[in-house]
């Protein structure tokens, strides 16, 4: 992007194109944090060619999600929405970002090496260190919407927060959000059952990401019946059903009560509401129902866990 000047590591957008600024952050070698908050007056586009060498992968989480457009290699615009927030490509991937005008622009941007990731795959388990291979040994160029998860949200959060209280300790509280969100973001990646060569995928995949994101829209609702998620989406209760199981290895019941514990969990440990509060917060009109739920998907009572985390406190 074009700026005006340069403040340290915080770039300033030119009166003629908008306000806002665009800072960059390098934490050594290989990683890399960009955060653009800006409000544009006109189109910017901006333009990632493909490179043969040095290869780098570059994770976008759109806070702004539809104020951001994609238009790939055959001139196809693929409209950001809320389903996918997440846009995960390597650098091989040739593609177009527009940024649409007349509206707040914020997204953090994190990029980080082959040798990078190399090195970070040393202590992984197995199976996110053959997605990971298969991520840097992969001939096509890796391109993929995804929305982010409970965990990512409070890692984002974190991060925003971090830049605006500038904090004394904040490079090293920055590197450890961001090194959990690559992590978070490779594992769930991983623990895709399809491969995502062309060749192999499903053809009702999209459909079924569509659904998932639905889900987390809808976790302090009561889980929709199968015969009203199939409606929505046009697709039959089997055919539903089978490939959900073979996009995200779960059933649509385990797949949502894990993240709306997981989401319960964040609460939970931010001690700043009761259990009976989040229990009623997340649909349940039995709180001893959701304790035994949460004990089930986190391991420990939610109690517990909050008593735990005030002594630490204090």
């Amino acid at each position: 992007m074009v700026t005006s000047h340069c403040d340290d590591d915080k770039y300033f957008v030119p009166g003629g194109i908008g306000t806002g600024t665009l800072e960059v952050i390098n934490f050594g070698k290989g990683l890399c944090l960009q955060v653009l908050d800006c409000y544009l007056n006109k189109p910017f586009k901006l333009h990632q060619t493909s490179f043969e060498d040095d290869l780098f992968f570059t994770l976008t989480y759109c806070i702004t999600p539809k104020t951001f457009c994609l238009q790939d290699s055959s001139g196809k615009d693929i409209q950001i929405d809320n389903l996918w927030d997440t846009v995960f490509l390597c650098n091989r991937a040739d593609l177009k970002f527009n940024i649409l005008p007349g509206a707040a622009v914020k997204c953090i941007s994190i990029r980080f090496t082959k040798q990078w990731i190399e090195q970070e795959a040393v202590h992984v388990p197995p199976g996110l260190a053959d997605f990971i291979s298969w991520l840097i040994g992969n001939d096509h160029p890796v391109f993929y919407f995804e929305s982010h998860n409970a965990t990512e949200k409070k890692m984002i959060s974190d991060i925003l927060n971090s830049q605006e209280k500038k904090q004394s300790n904040e490079f090293l509280f920055l590197k450890s959000r961001i090194v959990t969100l690559i992590d978070e973001f490779l594992k769930k990646s991983s623990q895709r059952r399809f491969i995502r060569g062309t060749e192999n995928k499903s053809k009702y995949e999209l459909i079924i990401r569509q659904v998932a994101a639905e889900l987390m829209n809808n976790l302090f609702e009561t889980l929709p019946s199968l015969t009203e998620i199939s409606r929505k989406f046009a697709i039959s209760e089997s055919t539903l059903k089978r490939n959900f199981k073979i996009v995200y290895n779960k059933s649509i019941t385990e797949y949502y009560l894990e993240k709306k514990m997981a989401s319960a969990k964040m609460l939970v440990s931010e001690c700043n509401k009761t259990i009976t509060e989040i229990a009623y917060l997340f649909g349940y009109e039995k709180v001893s129902h959701f304790i035994s739920q949460f004990k089930k998907y986190n391991g420990c009572l939610p109690g517990l866990l909050q008593k735990t985390l005030i002594k630490q406190i204090a």
